[in-house]
């Protein structure tokens, strides 16, 4: 289940390998011995989800949840993972290096969402 801001994109043109997961945020510093220290700050949910195509509504969807994003700062979003279900709000990034295909379909759609909280 990828519920984003009340829509559902659990769609069929979703591709078959979503990746997400936690990745780890530091803070990177030199010290005066010229050594790269790294201190650990948590970590924070991420998932890319790549579409096939999306339809006029669905387009249409992703720019209303952009339009929210730009008023409240984020989303909120419910996803399904392999360690449980994430709840929490993102930040929504949508790739846009569509390509054009015949009838007015946009291919090769990537949606890139980001935990605000760090865990």
């Amino acid at each position: 289940m990828i519920n984003l801001g009340g829509y559902d994109f659990e769609l069929g043109t979703l591709a078959s390998n979503p990746k997400f997961g936690y990745i780890t945020e530091y803070r990177e510093y030199k010290t005066v011995s010229g050594k790269i220290r790294r201190d650990v700050k948590g970590k924070r949910f991420q998932g890319t989800f790549s579409y096939g195509y999306l339809t006029a509504t669905e387009i249409s969807n992703l720019n209303s949840l952009l339009d929210t994003q730009k008023t409240t700062g984020y989303i909120s979003a419910e996803i399904e993972t392999a360690d449980g279900t994430f709840s929490g709000n993102v930040f929504l990034t949508i790739d846009d290096t569509q390509v054009r295909f015949s009838a007015g379909k946009w291919i090769n759609w990537k949606i890139v969402v980001t935990g605000v909280d760090l865990v």
